[in-house]
Order: structure tokens, then C-alpha cells, then sequence
């Protein structure tokens, strides 16, 4: 058995098309699946129907938080935030919209093409857990805070109600600390994107894979764990 974590997508269709090949086992997406790239709408359809199979899981990232937010989705308590929206709109927001043929800054059309994702993204979990071969994980967008306790922090985003109206930006969705805390669980390893790397990160209690940042800085990457197998796809 083995698993394979894939970095931030970015609306990167095409190169999702020819990374998903080389997985093994589970895959599970660290977030940030839409925005910047030219195809979210194709990227969110494609992930929520692996999920859908069983095959896949995925984690909210801090752009899809951005979207609901800054659109608001009162049928999960979520309520508008102009701050968001606009922070939305200029930093990826505008090309997502595109893939759904909607004009920018149009919040009422592009609510209305993405139907049931918006709904689905709104369902994502915060983090993940799982073990493969007596080795744990746990999978957050960005990475934990070191000043508190590990079990405190995930505990906190089982229900994280309050952070859908916080006034500071979630730390496990913006942060951009490496270490892990102190008390972090050993045989753990700690999977994120977010940060963009020149190359995949790797460690005994830390995994860091977003190599492009939806910017085509670098390739789309994943790896595949716990052999430790990088696979990217430019």
C-alpha cells in the first residue's frame, strides 16, 4: 500500500492529466486547486469525481477559502466578506472565472456556473490523517503553528466554524512555518503546499510539494509515500 500527495494545482489541467498516471495507491490533494491556471472548473470536476470513486482525498486550501468567503455560502454558514472577495478577484480569481466563462468580478454569474462545486469545496476538510505501513500523516493546506499543541490545533479544525468568520487568515491555511512542533507525534510526517519550492521537500516528519504555485514556475509535483518516489509533470 502507498499513497501520493500532489501539490497545489492551480487550475493545471493538462498537467494533472499526465501526473495522475504515475500515482500509486490513494491520492490526496493538498489544496489550492483552482485559481491561476486556465482550467479550475475542469481541475474541480476531475478531483471531485476521484473522490466521489474512492480513489482520492482533498484538503481546503487558503485560495478556495478566499472563494467562499468573498462569495459567502449561507447554506453552510458562511457569510460574505468584501475583503475576501476582492482579495480573491486580483490574485487568481479572474482566470478561474474564466474557465467558467463568467466576467470578472460577475459574483452572482460565477455563483450560478459553479452550481454544486461551490457547495463541494465548502465540504472540504481542513486536514487529513491515515497511515500507510505503521506510518502516519497528516495533511494540512499551509503547516501548523509551533506554539501550540499538535493535538489542540487539529482538534480546533474538526470544527472550524469560527475561522469561516475569523479576522486573521487561518495559520494552517497561510502560514509558512517548516518545523513541526515540538510535541508533533513521531513516525508522523506532515504534508502541505502552499510554499512554492524548487523541489519537492522531503523529510522523516516533513513533506512540502508545491513546486509551481500555479505560476509555472516549476512542474506540477507529487510524491509518493513512503518510498519517497517524486513524480512531476511540466
Amino acid at each position: 500500500m502507498s499513497v501520493t500527495f500532489i501539490g497545489d494545482v492551480h487550475g493545471q489541467y493538462r498537467q494533472l492529466q499526465e501526473l495522475l498516471p504515475q500515482c500509486c495507491g490513494e491520492i490526496i490533494f493538498v489544496g489550492d486547486l483552482i485559481d491561476r491556471g486556465p482550467d479550475s472548473r475542469l481541475v474541480i470536476d476531475c478531483v471531485a469525481e476521484l473522490c466521489q470513486q474512492g480513489k482520492a482525498r482533498c484538503v481546503l486550501g487558503n485560495h478556495e477559502y478566499q472563494l467562499l468567503r468573498g462569495l459567502g455560502v449561507p447554506e453552510r454558514g458562511i457569510p460574505r466578506d468584501d475583503g475576501y472577495n476582492g482579495m480573491w478577484w486580483h490574485y487568481g480569481g479572474q482566470e478561474m472565472a474564466a474557465s467558467f466563462n463568467v466576467a470578472p468580478f460577475d459574483d452572482d454569474g460565477l455563483r450560478k456556473a459553479l452550481d454544486w462545486r461551490l457547495l463541494w469545496l465548502a465540504d472540504l476538510p481542513w486536514f487529513l490523517t491515515g497511515t500507510v505501513h505503521e506510518h502516519r500523516f497528516i495533511v494540512v493546506h499551509a503547516c501548523l503553528e509551533l506554539g501550540r499543541s499538535t493535538a489542540e490545533q487539529l482538534e480546533e479544525l474538526q470544527d472550524p466554524t469560527h475561522l469561516w468568520m475569523a479576522v486573521e487568515q487561518p495559520h494552517c491555511l497561510y502560514g509558512r512555518t517548516m518545523p513541526t512542533p515540538k510535541d508533533f507525534p513521531a513516525d508522523t510526517v506532515l504534508v502541505s503546499g502552499h510554499t512554492v519550492m524548487e523541489q519537492v521537500v522531503y523529510t522523516s516528519d516533513r513533506i512540502c510539494c508545491d513546486t509551481s504555485g500555479g505560476r509555472g514556475f516549476g512542474p506540477l509535483s507529487g510524491i509518493q509515500w513512503p518510498t519517497g518516489t517524486v513524480i512531476a509533470a511540466w
